[in-house]
């Protein structure tokens, strides 16, 4: 079952990458770091947060992009 986010936009990059976490965290570690990977590239095709301001204030659960190193 897809978070309901992921339901409605299947490429939103931060909602993937948390996704990812989260089944990183459940010791499947090669499918979460292939979902975050693909989170990455949907971000760099512009699928993320949308909203005004964004460009100056990150969301409390907005990904830093340019923190993470996968």
């Amino acid at each position: 079952m897809l978070p309901p986010a992921l339901a409605r936009y299947p490429q939103f990059s931060d909602t993937k990458y948390y996704k990812g976490m989260c089944i990183y965290s459940k010791g499947q570690n090669n499918q979460g770091v292939e979902l975050m990977r693909e989170a990455k590239k949907d971000f760099e095709n512009g699928y993320t947060i949308n909203e005004d301001n964004a460009i100056y204030e990150l969301y409390p659960y907005q990904v830093n992009w340019k923190a993470i190193k996968l």
